[in-house]
């Protein structure tokens, strides 16, 4: 992660090349800013909530009492209607799982980067990632805009890369800046650490790209949502500049199975508040555009980034056989 002045930090994961130059107490010490910098932490559903979407979900593995199950959603939406934000998200998202995920599960070795994509984690993530007017996600196929205007400027010519899903603001009904992606990996990839881990760089590669561009443009946001899904597994990350020089990429949760069926969807109660996160750095980042965000970041703090041609040979003349101290399965 060094190639993009990027230090990535996952709980209890540290690599004793990590522990040799920086060490434990400093470590959580950066955690903790990040923490406190960015807001980034699970919500805890009520308990009466959870329980009442538990048995819904119990209700849903048997594929019966479909009329049931939607009367009771439609309770439960008038009843928290004048709730908090994050109750109604909860809800709205477990309902819209029911109404869209089928009833047994498609075994993960023969789920589709697109499978993931489009039938699985869009249904997943689309109530957590988009604010109202002002942030949106999509699955694009094309370039990060950040990417290519720095290609441009550098004057290099080589394809500019393409995030998997990002997040952009909107102006004038136009996507504005981007601030937020994800890279996605079938299940039948988990064992290929070299190009899990690649996708990891390329995670930082953007999130810097857009993090220098919103800074540039005056817009000091706290911090920038991204996350890596691997097969069922979902790993959320937070993105932040953390001193002169240092950018730090923290893993702020994990979740085990993403629902791809109903009959997984009791399991995903326990975890579907990790995603608040990424919902609450989204409402940072609006408020950074209305110019409440962070204290202004001195331009001078930032570092290049790395060209893709010299990219491309560094990680091309290392050793892909040293073990990976980032867990995959």
């Amino acid at each position: 992660m060094s190639l993009s002045s990027t230090l990535l930090l996952k709980p209890n994961e540290h690599s004793p090349i990590l522990l040799s130059h920086m060490n434990a107490d400093l470590l959580e010490s950066l955690f903790r800013l990040g923490k406190d910098l960015t807001e980034f932490r699970p919500y805890d559903t009520p308990d009466e909530l959870e329980l009442e979407m538990r048995k819904v979900c119990k209700m849903a593995k048997t594929g019966e009492n479909d009329n049931e199950i939607r009367k009771l959603f439609a309770k439960h939406i008038a009843n928290y209607a004048d709730s908090n934000e994050e109750d109604i998200r909860i809800i709205d998202t477990m309902y819209h799982l029911y109404t869209t995920l089928p009833l047994h599960r498609i075994e993960p070795e023969r789920q589709s980067e697109l499978d993931l994509c489009v039938s699985y984690l869009r249904p997943v993530l689309a109530r957590f990632v988009d604010v109202a007017g002002s942030i949106h996600g999509s699955w694009p196929n094309t370039a990060s805009s950040a990417a290519s205007a720095e290609k441009k400027a550098l004057k290099d010519g080589s394809r500019a890369r393409q995030p998997d899903f990002k997040l952009f603001t909107i102006n004038q009904y136009r996507e504005a800046y981007e601030c937020g992606f994800g890279e996605v990996k079938p299940a039948s990839k988990c064992t290929d650490k070299y190009a899990c881990n690649l996708d990891l760089l390329r995670l930082s590669r953007f999130a810097k790209q857009a993090l220098d561009e919103l800074y540039r443009k005056k817009i000091f946001v706290k911090a920038l949502p991204i996350f890596q899904c691997i097969g069922e597994k979902l790993w959320i990350y937070s993105f932040f500049h953390a001193a002169d020089g240092l950018y730090v990429m923290m893993e702020t949760g994990c979740i085990g199975n993403i629902p791809t069926s109903r009959q997984s969807l009791l399991g995903f109660v326990d975890e579907i508040g990790l995603l608040m996160g990424i919902w609450r750095t989204c409402v940072h980042i609006k408020r950074a555009l209305e110019g409440r965000g962070r204290t202004p970041v001195a331009l001078d703090h930032l570092r290049p980034t790395i060209t893709t041609p010299q990219y491309k040979e560094i990680i091309e003349s290392r050793d892909c056989s040293r073990r990976s101290w980032v867990r995959h399965k």
